[in-house]
């Protein structure tokens, strides 16, 4: 039997083998038989056997003695879906390829895009920096200058500060500015307290602001800068000068007894009462008076 038709296998009496399925079994099994081994033979071996079949199986048409052409069409049947699952794996790969691709291509762009922004960010911090060490020039300034001077202008038409400025609680008068204090300490204390708010403790220097300080809560009492130099036996301002003859203001029966024998103490401060002087006690705790000089007008309108 020639068996050059079937694959190298040893499959050279499958015809045989054919023939006895098909007397037992329908002619799909037989099919299936060869299907599941791979061995459908490049052409139909029953014409090659038909007298084997006919001593073995007279009663049967074989099933594989088909006509040569059906047998051609139901091997190319087998390659025909090889082809097509070739065909299908090929396309999800072609697929995937193409889902990578465009990720790839997103990602670049999004990578160039970052690196865009930083680029831009980087030009802007040197030109900030370049603009911060660079010298204002002279028009640059004059510039700035009639900006904040228009600015200036609508700021003191509202508040009004084209008098003399002083701080807030001080009180504006003829150049000079005024704190009355509202709560009350010993003479020293008080002073000190100007001292640290860049004054000091009450100068009058005319009878005009004697009337202003005066009228200025006239039922307290407030210390006043006079004290008693007990080396020279006279009183004087705190800023070194002496009480002028024409610019004394004192009550009437002061200054009295130069020592206080309830508190054991001498009368060496001078405080301010209805308008009037008088000395008592200086750890006694009264209200007081700083006084400094106002800022002057920052702009004429």
């Amino acid at each position: 039997m020639d068996s050059s038709n079937f694959p190298d296998r040893g499959y050279a009496n499958w015809p045989l083998i054919s023939c006895f399925l098909s007397a037992s079994l329908n002619k799909g099994v037989t099919f299936a038989v060869f299907q599941s081994v791979g061995a459908l033979p490049e052409s139909n071996p029953c014409h090659n056997n038909q007298e084997l079949f006919q001593l073995l199986c007279p009663e049967l048409t074989p099933p594989l003695c088909l006509a040569e052409t059906s047998w051609q069409t139901l091997r190319g049947q087998t390659w025909k879906k090889v082809a097509i699952g070739s065909l299908t794996i090929a396309a999800v790969c072609a697929v995937i390829a193409v889902v990578l691709h465009s990720q790839e291509v997103r990602m670049k762009k999004e990578l160039l895009s970052k690196k865009v922004a930083l680029d831009s960010a980087v030009i802007r911090y040197n030109e900030a920096s370049d603009s911060i060490g660079r010298e204002v020039t002279q028009s640059e300034c004059a510039r700035y200058e009639d900006t904040f001077l228009n600015w200036l202008q609508t700021f003191c038409k509202i508040v009004n500060c084209t008098s003399e400025l002083c701080h807030k609680y001080w009180t504006p008068y003829k150049g000079n500015c005024y704190f009355f204090s509202r709560t009350i300490l010993g003479w020293e204390d008080s002073r000190q307290n100007c001292i640290a708010q860049g004054s000091e403790l009450l100068v009058i220097h005319s009878e005009e602001e004697q009337e202003f300080v005066a009228g200025f809560n006239a039922s307290r009492i407030y210390w006043i800068g006079i004290k008693d130099n007990p080396l020279e036996a006279t009183w004087m301002w705190v800023d070194g000068t002496t009480l002028q003859e024409d610019l004394i203001f004192w009550d009437r029966d002061n200054p009295d007894s130069y020592f206080d024998y309830d508190l054991e103490a001498f009368k060496n401060c001078v405080f301010l009462r209805s308008g009037a002087w008088a000395n008592a006690v200086c750890t006694i705790p009264h209200y007081w008076i700083c006084k400094r000089r106002s800022e002057p007008p920052p702009i004429k309108l």
